[in-house]
């Protein structure tokens, strides 16, 4: 998982291994559960569609952080490692060799579902971002949003201290 987690910025990254508290931390509690999860399910032969579930909670949380698609699913190719090294003492014997090819074949497998997860997933974050933006919202510092200027039921915005605001015409107006 460290691998995993080492793909965010280096302070996340900490954050992410170290923090056990699920509500401090559930980015990193689920990583952890749902990788765990999917490492059982590959080393006890589970079909990879079955293991989908454990991906998707992985990658909708990498749908909405500005991961590239291929960033978002690299993780899986790092069970590959993971693996191997739980099995490194008998990788000397031919069967547990035949085995392994098996469990890295259903993790390529599982590679391209990851795709098709994350792509649902992108997707949705960006239909919500489009809704968002015909309904007159438009996002600010803190994740917070507020309705545009002139739109229905404007939301009153606080300034920061020491920013004047700038009087721009609404539109239509000369």
């Amino acid at each position: 998982m460290a691998q995993i987690f080492a793909s965010y910025r280096p302070e996340m990254a900490g954050y992410l291994e170290r923090e056990p508290n699920a509500f401090a931390n559930p980015v990193g509690q689920i990583i952890a559960a749902e990788t765990g999860a999917i490492l059982d399910g590959l080393c006890t032969g589970t079909d990879p569609r079955r293991l989908c579930a454990h991906l998707e909670e992985i990658l909708k949380i990498r749908a909405v952080q500005e991961f590239s698609p291929a960033e978002s699913v690299s993780f899986v190719f790092l069970l590959k490692d993971a693996i191997r090294k739980e099995i490194e003492a008998e990788l000397q014997d031919p069967t547990a060799l035949a085995e392994l090819h098996e469990i890295e074949t259903l993790i390529d497998q599982m590679v391209l579902f990851a795709f098709d997860i994350f792509e649902k997933w992108r997707e949705k974050v960006y239909s919500l971002r489009l809704n968002e933006a015909r309904a007159g919202m438009v996002p600010v510092a803190g994740n917070q949003a507020r309705r545009r200027p002139g739109s229905k039921a404007s939301l009153p915005t606080p300034e920061p201290a020491g920013r004047q605001r700038c009087n721009r015409p609404e539109r239509g107006e000369g």
